[in-house]
């Protein structure tokens, strides 16, 4: 049974990621109108804030979010399972260029 409101769209969109002042690569794989799911190397912890800065077409955008839940693979066995967050989205604006 699916938990969450909104249904889940898969995609694959590059993102950067803003945690504690520090900018980091991500990889959107799926999406939904109130969360994402972030692929990323680092390890991250629930409650979490970050920005997710990404492109559509021509334009920027930034998401102020909330992580919900990490999970953490070790080391040995991220050829098998990649470390992510799932992201509640709070705000959306738009980056003037």
């Amino acid at each position: 049974m699916e938990r969450r409101q909104n249904a889940r769209r898969n995609c694959r969109q590059m993102i950067k990621l803003v945690a504690g002042g520090k900018e980091h690569s991500g990889i959107i794989t799926n999406a939904s109108k109130q969360g994402l799911y972030i692929q990323t190397s680092l390890p991250f912890k629930a409650g979490e804030m970050v920005e997710v800065i990404f492109e559509s077409g021509t334009r920027r955008y930034r998401t102020r979010a909330q992580i919900r839940w990490s999970k953490n693979v070790p080391l040995r066995y991220h050829s098998l399972a990649k470390r992510g967050i799932g992201v509640l989205t709070l705000e959306t604006t738009e980056i003037s260029t």
